[in-house]
């Protein structure tokens, strides 16, 4: 047959599959009337689909402090495509602290609850799609997150229980699923007395010591980077660094204080050190989450409630917030640390073994801090060995990338003042525009062994160890390129690489401790193919590209076995459209 009639025919069938989907869509429309239940029935009877199981994190949780709980699914072996969930909650007794936060992995939000309407109906509705082309989850995965508040002093149990009657889960191939829920238990107020310290002073009086809830930092240079589990909280005014701490002064409700201090220790280092003032700001947003929080989403700072003239290293810093303890006793509140200097500090979180507190007290209060023996104003010098002081990094040698042609991110070490011996990678990406085909060591440890290499592109995750052999190898200091990851491109669109939280560095003289200080994340803008066809990302559209296609025809892209660069039409299958491109292109170069 000849090549311009195949052609015709391919158009023809191209027409024709356009006329289908047409006549499909327009079925659907005049179906629309059939009631929810019916249908949900019906599909239940064809599909003889599984069952998921519809679960809350945290269970049982007790309220106060605030607890963040997540909205769980387990579809075993069910790859999801599209679900709806609703639930209830005693919104006399507990309410919303946050916005509902759905999944990445359903990126299509169809519906979602404020925080304000369902913390006046005590309902709230979660229905999230797969966004096209995106890998569909299964087994057990977040749905959505959330953060709760205890508004009640009584002590009670209460449940959040999902509405079965109003839930929808279908999965990829248009399945509507059966489901079951297990209610999330809520223990309120059943340690309300705080924790009590021995009394500073002589005569009647009563101190209640409060930990801090959440705690985390911004920086200015890294403006999507988040801190929330780091065991400092960094303060500078040059970069800008400022420090966010929340606090839920509920068991604070039943008294008047006469002093209320606001405590957070310096870290045992030199570089803690400053003379310069610092500020603790009043912040009016409380649904901020310390694994959330970014510069570029931070709240902004309000009034100044207090500040000291300099901090001394391994010291208690103190600041008096007595006015505002007393104006905001009985509600969660935000604290922000904060330097105009660029000689800036840092402090313990609630990681680490001293946790930044409010002590109340309802007498004369004694000064908690003892005398420290570093002079204010001490020069900051550079860090010593066993102080986190490494930072990792990930470039390219552009920041726009061609669809299927494959690049290579180097992933950079600055070690500061620590020697290293050894680092395990674990770098997040996109699996719906990302895949890993490998990652290689590169020239920082000249004589580098990898103790493990796990990819997993379903997920988007890859876990890279680097260790150097203890004989004949010294521990490495300075700068350079840890490792290669060789990347594909399947998806248009940015898309950020960044270091997962469980990223560690290790290093002489540093114990169990995780010298690893801050993380810089690499975005990258994946653009169109210069020419439409080139599978491979060779420059050329030939037999080779369509060796590929060949080998995919017929499969979704969520097949595993599927080579997702092969849907050139990105319609999330591999078929005569995405042949039919091909063949308009076939032959041609850059």
């Amino acid at each position: 047959m000849p090549l311009k009639e195949t052609f015709k025919k391919l158009v023809d069938f191209k027409r024709w599959s356009y006329g289908y989907k047409i006549l499909t869509l327009l079925v659907l429309l005049i179906s629309i009337p059939l009631t929810t239940k019916l249908v949900k029935n019906f599909v239940l009877y064809l599909s003889k689909a599984a069952q998921v199981s519809i679960f809350f994190s945290q269970n049982p949780t007790s309220l106060p402090p605030d607890k963040v709980v997540s909205l769980m699914l387990d579809s075993g072996s069910e790859q999801i495509a599209a679900a709806r969930v609703v639930f209830t909650y005693d919104n006399t007794k507990v309410q919303l602290a946050n916005e509902i936060q759905p999944t990445a992995l359903l990126g299509q939000v169809i519906q979602k609850t404020s925080m304000a309407e369902a913390n006046s109906t005590g309902k709230a509705i979660v229905m999230l799609g797969l966004v096209p082309g995106a890998q569909a989850p299964s087994s057990v995965f977040e749905f959505a997150k959330f953060t709760l508040h205890s508004i009640t002093t009584q002590s009670l149990n209460i449940q959040m229980a999902v509405d079965e009657a109003d839930v929808q889960i279908v999965n990829i191939l248009g399945q509507a699923l059966s489901y079951s829920s297990t209610p999330l238990n809520i223990n309120l107020n059943s340690s309300l007395t705080g924790t009590p310290v021995p009394s500073l002073t002589s005569g009647p009086s009563q101190t209640i010591t409060v930990p801090v809830n959440m705690d985390s930092y911004v920086y200015n240079q890294a403006p999507d980077q988040n801190y929330g589990t780091k065991p400092s909280l960094e303060v500078d005014g040059s970069p800008v660094l400022i420090s966010y701490l929340k606090f839920n002064l509920s068991t604070l409700a039943a008294n008047t204080y006469s002093n209320a201090l606001f405590r957070v220790k310096a870290l045992n280092d030199t570089a803690a050190a400053t003379s310069s003032l610092v500020s603790l700001k009043e912040v009016t947003d409380t649904t901020w989450i310390d694994t959330t929080l970014t510069y570029n989403n931070r709240p902004v700072l309000g009034t100044t409630v207090a500040t000291v003239p300099n901090v001394r290293q391994d010291t208690w810093t103190e600041f008096n917030i007595t006015n505002f303890v007393n104006a905001n006793k009985g509600r969660t509140v935000t604290l922000a640390i904060q330097m105009t200097a660029g000689d800036g500090t840092h402090f313990n979180s609630k990681e680490s073994a001293f946790v930044p507190e409010i002590v109340a007290s309802t007498g004369p209060v004694v000064p908690l801090t003892p005398t420290s023996t570093l002079a204010p104003g001490t020069p900051t010098p550079t860090p010593i060995p066993g102080v986190p002081d490494t930072t990792l990094s990930m470039t390219t040698p552009s920041a726009s990338q061609r669809l299927n042609r494959n690049f290579v991110a180097s992933v950079n070490v600055d070690s500061g003042a620590n020697k290293l011996i050894g680092v395990e990678l674990n770098i997040a990406f996109d699996p719906s525009k990302l895949q890993v085909v490998d990652v290689t060591p590169g020239t920082f440890f000249p004589n580098a062994e990898s103790a493990n290499k796990i990819i997993d592109n379903n997920n988007g995750s890859l876990s890279f160890t680097l260790l150097i052999p203890p004989e004949n190898t010294q521990p490495v200091q300075g700068s350079g390129e840890l490792a290669k990851i060789d990347f594909t491109p399947i998806d248009l669109g940015n898309t950020t690489i960044s270091f997962a939280q469980n990223t560690l560095v290790a290093a002489v003289d540093s114990g169990s401790v995780n010298m690893l200080q801050d993380t810089t994340p690499l975005t990258v803008d994946i653009l169109e193919s210069l020419i439409q066809g080139d599978i491979n990302g060779d420059g050329r559209v030939d037999i080779l590209d369509y060796v590929i296609l060949f080998e995919n025809f017929g499969r979704d892209t969520n097949d595993p076995a599927a080579d997702p660069r092969a849907d050139l039409n990105r319609d999330g299958r591999i078929d005569i459209l995405d042949y039919v491109i091909l063949f308009e292109n076939f032959g041609r170069t850059e």
